[in-house]
């Protein structure tokens, strides 16, 4: 069943006390994506679709620790700092997407 993008509004999340990411994920897959951020293994029972928000959340925490993103200090959102985040796998890019909206990073899936 395809998902419409009018479903889920975009919405600022807490990934972790005092950090948000903007996301369109629906409610039930950002537990993952707060697991991934916080670099817990995944979870083998989790659908497809929850271990894409887990990856996603996981390439946040990368993007961050290599300082392709900062956390910014007005609003403790996301922030790119280079222009160029891609995903190494093509795959990925299929069902989510990184993209900058403004500064702040916003999670949009597909």
């Amino acid at each position: 069943m395809l998902i419409s993008q009018s479903q889920h509004p975009i919405r600022a999340i807490e990934l972790t006390p005092g950090i948000y990411v903007q996301t369109g994920l629906p409610q039930a897959y950002i537990p993952a994506l707060r697991s991934g951020f916080a670099q817990y293994p995944a979870n083998p029972r989790w659908s497809a679709l929850k271990f894409q928000a887990w990856k996603t959340g996981r390439q946040l925490r990368q993007a961050h620790d290599r300082g392709a993103a900062t956390i910014g200090s007005g609003d403790r959102t996301f922030i790119l700092t280079d222009g160029s985040q891609r995903s190494a796998h093509p795959a990925s890019e299929r069902v989510s997407e990184i993209s900058k909206s403004g500064r702040s990073w916003v999670h949009s899936p597909c």
